[in-house]
């Protein structure tokens, strides 16, 4: 029984990702996966070998070619068995990617991946994958990941953003979700998620979040949680770190003005989430991202 797991966090390479898609090779009778949550959905794409996957004690086998999609916050874990060669795909994808301030309509297709998972398909086979949309895009990405061609970051986002759709819309047609009917709570809570985008940069609160979308700040404060996964507080400062992090990259701006611009009046406060967030300061941070980009540095 899977009762132990660890909470996998949310940066790779010290980032806040979207996406992330890498090969994982295994050895032969290993735990490749042991039991872990996370925010964001995962697909695994079996190249080579045969592997056991547990998610939230439901047993999985899996051989090359099919796929395995775990939802948010799901308990799973991966074992291999006895073949010589072993090796697969994983990608992690962030559902909020879908999501676009300008544009309520996303907010329902986000909330298949986090919320009413019965009844959900969330395994293919290789047999069912051939000449499928998703076969197609699984090989997109996987080559573009490969050639790392010009621009082919963007290429795998957009195909990753496909096969999220492509899910989305099985899903539909088989009846598992209807996506005419949204809660009066989620959409709440993801109205919250707009104010949050289009205020970030006042000193907003849970309690004034709650008043604007006409909820008691304690029942707002529960739901909220247990929708997006984090509380109203961490979510604000993740949006504000990102925006942050835009302003360090496309601005000469010093690390003080970007702190009052995205709502902190307290510097050293800021820099403090900021650190926890990225790992490093602002100042290390936009020498890092300059350096990896290759960028004229902007001053300090």
């Amino acid at each position: 029984m899977q009762l132990d797991y660890r909470v996998e966090g949310e940066l790779y390479d010290g980032k806040r990702f979207e996406y992330q898609v890498f090969y994982q090779p295994a050895a032969p009778n290993s735990i490749t996966a042991a039991a872990h949550i996370q925010e964001s959905v995962e697909f695994i794409f079996v190249m080579h070998g045969v592997y056991t996957a547990f998610i939230n004690q439901t047993k999985y086998t899996l051989h090359p070619g099919d796929l395995l999609l775990i939802l948010s916050r799901d308990i799973h874990s991966l074992y291999s068995q006895s073949c010589k060669e072993n090796g697969y795909y994983v990608l992690k994808l962030d559902p909020f990617m879908l999501y676009s301030q300008f544009d309520h309509s996303p907010y329902k297709y986000i909330m298949p991946f986090k919320l009413n998972k019965e009844n959900k398909r969330t395994i293919w086979r290789a047999d069912e994958l051939k000449g499928s949309e998703i076969n197609s895009i699984l090989n997109n990405i996987i080559s573009s990941k490969e050639a790392m061609e010009y621009a082919f970051e963007l290429n795998i986002k957009i195909n990753c953003m496909q096969l999220l759709l492509c899910v989305l819309k099985e899903w539909n047609n088989s009846g598992a979700e209807n996506y005419n009917t949204v809660s009066d709570l989620t959409t709440s809570i993801y109205n919250a998620i707009d104010y949050i985008h289009k205020n970030y940069m006042f000193d907003i609160t849970a309690m004034t979040c709650a008043q604007e979308i006409g909820l008691s700040y304690s029942y707002f404060s529960r739901k909220f949680c247990k929708i997006i996964g984090k509380s109203f507080r961490e979510y604000l400062n993740a949006v504000r770190c990102n925006e942050a992090e835009k302003l360090l990259l496309t601005t000469d701006k010093s690390v003080s003005d970007i702190s009052f611009e995205c709502g902190y009046n307290d510097i050293c406060y800021f820099i403090s989430i900021f650190r926890s967030s990225r790992g490093i300061s602002p100042n290390k941070y936009r020498k890092k991202l300059f350096s990896e980009s290759n960028f004229p540095n902007h001053s300090i």
